[in-house]
């Protein structure tokens, strides 16, 4: 069962404490009368090891079935918001308020995000001056301007986890390019830019989701997959 745990690991990204889920195995016996350990598991929580191979996959296949939905509104979310900054037609025009909505938002943490790097790199050029100075600022300054860049990292930890769109690699290397010249500090980015940054990354963002769904899909409609009765358990164990 060493594999199966180390695939649970990979599969649980997400914890959702409120959703429960028996056994399909165990509520068949119980119908039967039979001896049945009703064990209730929590999505994100790691299987006990005296769950059978059968149960463990069955658990795994729910685990995929709530992470390819979640991904599959995610997907649908970046989906539309591409069409909306491409100016084509939204599937459903009643969420064009809502991914307006998402897309002022996602324009004003892009500003953040730039003055936020902005000061990460005037704070990382003025310890670097104190560490290769001699004599440039003492002990006590370097622990100011180290628990500055710590607390300004931070920030932007926060607002990248709030808006991960913007932890896209395009959107990353634009501004890291920016920001180097000194001379953008005070000119501010252009809004056609950050629409075409955030339009891309929407595009490509919602193409990898999506393949991700579809990889959940080949999963979950294997052949080789094990039934789900009891006589089953030594090839889920090996399927595992």
């Amino acid at each position: 069962m060493k594999t199966a745990k180390i695939l649970i690991f990979s599969l649980i990204t997400l914890v959702y404490s409120n959703n429960a889920w028996t056994s399909p195995l165990c509520q068949e016996n119980a119908l039967g009368n039979a001896p049945c350990n009703n064990t209730l598991l929590k999505s994100g929580e790691v299987i006990p090891s005296t769950l059978s191979s059968v149960d463990t996959y069955l658990w795994i296949e729910g685990e995929i079935k709530t992470h390819q939905e979640i991904y599959r509104q995610k997907k649908d979310l970046y989906a539309d918001m591409f069409r909306y900054l491409d100016g084509r037609e939204m599937n459903n025009k009643k969420l064009e308020p809502q991914i307006k909505k998402e897309w002022e938002g996602t324009d004003d943490d892009f500003q953040t995000l730039y003055q936020i790097s902005i000061n990460i790199r005037a704070v990382q050029a003025r310890l670097q001056y104190c560490y290769t100075s001699n004599g440039g600022c003492g002990p006590v300054r370097r622990m100011e301007l180290e628990d500055q860049l710590a607390l300004v990292q931070r920030s932007k930890a926060l607002l990248l986890a709030k808006r991960p769109i913007l932890s896209h690699a395009g959107i990353e290397e634009y501004i890291k390019k920016r920001v180097q010249d000194f001379k953008n500090d005070d000119i501010p980015v252009p809004a056609d830019e950050i629409k075409n940054l955030v339009k891309n990354a929407s595009r490509e963002t919602a193409q990898t989701l999506l393949d991700k769904v579809y990889s959940y899909d080949r999963y979950l409609n294997d052949r080789n997959a094990p039934l789900t009765h009891k006589n089953n358990g030594a090839y889920a164990k090996k399927y595992l």
